[in-house]
């Protein structure tokens, strides 16, 4: 049975909840209002997830395809600036796509989360 992109998103989400990865899902798109006016969110070729390698903070752009999905022009470009900017960039068809690059976490916050420019924490 083949795989579809919405099962690899979800098994990569929920992977990387268990395995204490920082992440969220990057929603993008758009739509026309009642007046026919369009509007478009998220940014143009940006990936379906991006997560924080720990403990490095690099980030990584995940973009989930089925088996015979196509990477859009701007995908690739908005990938290719990702990683010439130092973050990482992965095509993921699976999960196994996915686990290589974080593994089984093996670090542990040195300090309790705290937000910059909070006082509480």
């Amino acid at each position: 049975m083949r795989s579809t992109e919405k099962a690899t998103q979800r098994a990569i989400l929920d992977y990387l909840e268990l395995t204490g990865v920082f992440h969220w899902r990057n929603n993008t798109g758009g739509f026309k209002d009642k007046s026919g006016h369009f509007y478009r969110f998220g940014a143009l070729g940006s990936p379906d997830i991006f997560a924080i390698l720990p403990p490095t903070g690099q980030i990584v752009g995940i973009e989930v395809k089925d088996a015979k999905g196509k990477v859009t022009d701007s995908q690739r470009e908005f990938g290719g600036k990702l990683v010439y900017l130092g973050g990482q960039y992965v095509v993921a068809r699976s999960l196994d796509d996915v686990m290589p690059i974080f593994g089984r976490p093996k670090w542990k916050p040195k300090q309790p989360y705290k937000a910059i420019g909070t006082d509480s924490g």
